[in-house]
């Protein structure tokens, strides 16, 4: 479902909504979002970047990108979470990632997935 490589920003946003990530606390499943943090790692992995897991006792591993572009640089920290809200009264598909008139519709968009995707996207980039 989710392997191929995306080639654009929005292929990645379409393939990020295509995980179903509501939060534990809405839906009773440990960890939603274990699925999308071990694909974006492998993809990351895949452009070159620096990833890792970051174990966090009782909830799905943290994922920390790593991009230096020289030792001397300043820092730079773009900070976003995986997990969405219930999808109980969507009147589309919530993991569609459908494209439709320029705009990707489903859980997280316009939201945590949609700035996720342009970050990563960013650093895959530069």
């Amino acid at each position: 479902m989710n392997s191929a490589c995306p080639e654009s920003p929005t292929a990645l946003l379409q393939q990020m909504v295509r995980f179903k990530t509501v939060n534990q606390t809405i839906n009773g499943e440990p960890r939603p979002e274990q699925k999308l943090s071990q694909w974006l790692k492998q993809l990351a992995d895949q452009w070159g970047l620096e990833a890792r897991h970051l174990a966090c006792k009782g909830q799905a591993d943290q994922l920390l990108i790593l991009y230096q572009t020289k030792a001397t640089s300043p820092w730079l920290l773009f900070d976003s979470h995986m997990d969405t809200v219930g999808t109980d009264g969507m009147t589309i598909d919530p993991v569609g990632g459908i494209l439709a008139d320029g705009r990707v519709y489903g859980r997280g968009a316009v939201d945590t997935k949609g700035t996720g995707a342009a970050m990563l996207w960013a650093l895959r980039s530069y």
